[in-house]
């Protein structure tokens, strides 16, 4: 059986929370879906120094992931298209990556959710009434949107702050201790895949590490 260590590398700590719970889920799905063999390493999240260089920042991450087998870099698109923060924020460290003498892990690829990583913390409302203890209609919570629109959310975080705030206004304040901080580790581990594929940024990052796993040989 292979043995897969992959790194990520994110934009935020509370991206990272969410990510590092939601890739080894889809990792398996991948590998069920291939009939594959693979020991998967938990995720090992790559820190460095924030410089302002964010290309430069990215070649650090590829020096730190040095014999890993693939890095996973993150970014928010910001907008409906992926396109133009792997332009902007991604291909340019890539770029020196790919062009480096020194070692590093050359094998990289970028996860983009759109418009950012709380659209995917909603595809799956049940999970998150869940973890809000919410027993509020879709309808009092305003969240009778078609999965297909949320990429078209302009700020999707400011809808969960809304579904926390509508959930707890009848309590007192000592009592408000869930924040959004909170719910990004445990979604990770619950939102629904299935869910979750009906968001073309989420099927594109799966698309493209399955492609990686077949070119590095861990899955046929």
């Amino acid at each position: 059986m292979n043995t897969l260590v992959i790194g990520l590398y994110t934009e935020g700590e509370t991206d990272e929370r969410f990510l590092l719970n939601l890739i080894p889920r889809t990792l398996e799905k991948i590998i069920k879906e291939r009939d594959g063999l693979l020991d998967i390493f938990p995720l090992f999240p790559i820190k460095v120094p924030k410089i302002g260089d964010r290309a430069k920042e990215i070649k650090m991450a590829a020096q730190s992931a040095e014999g890993y087998a693939i890095l996973i870099v993150h970014s928010d698109a910001d907008t409906e298209t992926d396109e133009q923060a792997f332009n902007e924020r991604i291909k340019p460290g890539f770029d020196l990556v790919k062009n480096a003498d020194e070692p590093l892990c050359k094998d990289l690829i970028a996860i983009i959710p759109v418009q950012m990583t709380e659209a995917w913390m909603l595809a799956d409302i049940e999970s998150l009434k869940k973890q809000l203890g919410n027993t509020k209609t879709k309808p009092e919570l305003d969240v009778r949107f078609p999965l297909k629109s949320l990429e078209k959310m302009a700020n999707p975080k400011s809808k969960i702050h809304e579904i926390i705030k509508i959930t707890f206004k009848s309590l007192p304040a000592r009592k408000r201790r869930v924040n959004i901080g909170s719910l990004y580790s445990p979604l990770g581990q619950q939102v629904n895949l299935e869910f979750l594929e009906q968001l073309p940024s989420y099927l594109k990052f799966k698309k493209i590490l399955t492609e990686a796993l077949i070119r590095l040989n861990y899955l046929r």
